[in-house]
Parts: structure tokens; sequence; C-alpha cells
């Protein structure tokens, strides 16, 4: 069985970031690439699309996983495991 994606808060934020950022960055390649007939934009615009799906995957799955644990705290009152940034692989 696969084990649940759990990301610590500073790498979902940094993930987060890189994702809002990558949207925006494409439309600025396309634009820029039709106009100036930039080489490869079409390709690198594929590949950050493809990036930015893998990224919102990981960010959607840790965040299931983050509120599903914290609806079991609040249904059961158990406290949360506490984990640190070091215990993230």
């Amino acid at each position: 069985m696969l084990k649940k994606i759990k990301l610590s808060n500073k790498v979902y934020d940094v993930l987060k970031i890189v994702s809002i950022l990558i949207l925006p960055l494409t439309i600025f390649i396309t634009s820029l690439g039709d106009i100036w007939g930039l080489p490869y934009s079409y390709e690198i615009i594929k590949t950050l699309g493809a990036i930015e799906v893998f990224v919102g995957a990981i960010l959607k799955i840790s965040s299931d996983n983050y509120h599903e644990e914290q609806n079991h705290v609040e249904s059961t009152g158990a406290e949360p495991a506490l984990e640190s940034d070091e215990d993230v692989e």
C-alpha cells in the first residue's frame, strides 16, 4: 500500500507558491513565444503544464490527508501527532 502524502507546512507553502507562479508563467511564455517567435516555446509550455498538474495533484492529496486527520482529531478528541520538517522525506 502506498504511504499517504503528508507535507510539512514549509514544503506545502513552497509548492503552493510554485504552483501559483507556473500558470501565469505559461501564459507569459505563450504570449511572448507567439509575438517574437521564440524557439521551443511550445515545448516549454507543455513541460510547465505537466509540472503544474503534478504539483497540483500532490497539493490536493496532501490537503485532503491533512483535513482527514483534522476531522479525525475533532471527532475523537485525540491530539494530532507533531511532525517536524526533519521527519519529512
